[in-house]
């Protein structure tokens, strides 16, 4: 008797093993499964397009996870980054495949890292040569091959919305999207820069056992996923080897673990649009100084070129003549503020000091202030009326003209208002919205998420 109620015992204490296991499993994120993000704002890969360019993301990761066992490929990777050579704290993968000659490697912050180019080209052909990755080759077979094709890295803005926007491009055109749209990103890349910046105080920048970084790889749009985090281990023999273990990456897990996301993003910002002062003096110059953000507008992680911080616009419309046919038009110049996912979570001032006039003149009565966050896919529209009043010879002409300016933007348009010219200047320094001030100017507010100030100087 006492023989079988130990063995029943035994049979309970496995039962109630296995249960645990069951349930401890069932909290885990099962990241293969999609209807689990039903409720999690997240879009999977829907067309065939999209899942070769979330595979293809998938296989630039796989290589990663190899060649950063070599501290060389990633000092080199992250020189790039913390170089500032693009903006968001990223670097094209075809640039660095262009070790020889590419504008990234004569680049002075990159070069005062005393990086020797090539380490990232030379492991990055021997892993992908295994012959593991087809879309690899597909997409950077003339990369890898040292001879890049004629694809144009300066496609415009524009363009690769249109491009985003629509599902009969040709194959050329597709290319010419992906190439320049993939990326490394480093999220919240300063916490880390003494130990991960080739030219921080603590960096290891030789020898197994150095820093090391988790890889992510664009399967979705989202502000959360899984991920590869490696680690060391040695072998019987003493030799040290990299291997790594799934974690679920988000915001909270790439602020104190250092992570590089295989993502689909943005181009290199276009040149501002304002135009050179040509007005002699005096010359009123308004300026966005100070910019903060308190929500995410992009995914940590995405295959659709909409993730990373958020790329803030401020437009100006404005009424000018025509000097040859006397028409009065509208005009809608604007400028980008680039907000890393660090400033929004800590909800935190960022300093562009952009122009957003470069001489705001007595004729133009009032001006438009239009402020978004862009996106690749969606629009919005700006549409109001904007006056001036215009010198033709002795004589004063007066003309409203309406603008509507089309943006590209999955998200609400945060602010769209009309600011008179007189009443700008005679209020500017004053607590006008009663948020108080910050450095001086008084801060102004859109739609409740953005605050900004908007000085001036009389030159």
């Amino acid at each position: 008797m006492k023989k079988q109620s130990f063995q029943f015992l035994k049979l309970l204490f496995y039962f109630s093993l296995s249960l645990i296991a069951i349930n401890f499993s069932s909290c885990k994120k099962d990241f293969s499964n999609q209807a689990f993000y039903a409720n999690d704002n997240v879009r999977f890969p829907q067309t065939d397009q999209e899942k070769e360019l979330a595979s293809l993301t998938k296989e630039i990761q796989n290589v990663l996870l190899v060649i950063y066992a070599h501290p060389e490929v990633l000092n080199e990777v992250n020189a790039a980054i913390y170089s500032g050579f693009e903006v968001d704290e990223n670097i094209t993968l075809k640039n660095l495949l262009q070790p020889n000659g590419g504008s990234l490697y004569n680049y002075s912050e990159f070069k005062k890292r005393n990086i020797k180019p090539g380490s990232f080209l030379k492991y990055f052909k021997e892993e992908v040569s295994s012959g593991k990755y087809p879309l690899i080759n597909k997409y950077y077979g003339n990369y890898l091959q040292n001879t890049p094709s004629n694809i144009s890295s300066s496609v415009a803005r524009s363009s690769i919305n249109t491009i985003a926007a629509t599902s009969d491009s040709s194959l050329l055109t597709y290319e010419i999207w992906v190439i320049n749209g993939i990326k490394i990103y480093f999220p919240y890349s300063e916490n880390f820069s003494a130990t991960y910046d080739p030219g921080g105080p603590t960096n290891n920048t030789g020898n197994p056992g150095g820093p090391v970084v988790t890889t992510v790889s664009a399967d979705r749009d989202a502000d959360s996923g899984p991920g590869q985090e490696p680690y060391w281990v040695t072998d019987q023999y003493g030799v040290m080897h990299l291997t790594s273990r799934q974690v679920t990456v988000d915001d909270a897990y790439a602020e104190v673990k250092a992570t590089h996301i295989v993502n689909v993003m943005e181009l290199d910002p276009p040149p501002p649009t304002n135009p050179p002062p040509t007005t002699p003096s005096p010359i009123y110059t308004v300026y966005i100084s100070w910019v903060r953000c308190n929500k995410q507008y992009d995914k940590l992680i995405s295959f659709t070129k909409n993730g990373g911080g958020s790329e803030l616009w401020f437009g100006e419309g404005y009424a000018s003549r025509d000097a040859s046919t006397g028409q009065i038009n509208p005009n809608f110049p604007a400028n980008p503020v680039y907000l890393s996912r660090k400033d929004i979570r800590k909800n935190r001032w960022v300093h562009p000091f952009t122009i957003w006039d470069t001489n705001w003149k007595t004729e133009q009565t009032n001006h438009a202030l239009g402020i978004w966050e862009e996106d690749t896919q969606g629009s919005q529209t700006f549409s109001g009326s904007i006056s001036g009043a215009f010198k033709v010879g002795n004589t004063t002409v007066t003309g409203t003209v309406g603008y509507s300016q089309t943006i590209v933007s999955n998200d609400p348009i945060l602010r769209n208002t009309n600011i008179d010219r007189d009443y700008y200047f005679r209020t500017a320094a004053t607590n006008v919205e009663g948020r108080g001030f910050q450095d001086g100017w008084p801060i102004r507010n859109a739609y409740g998420t953005v605050d900004f100030t908007m000085p001036y100087q009389v030159f």
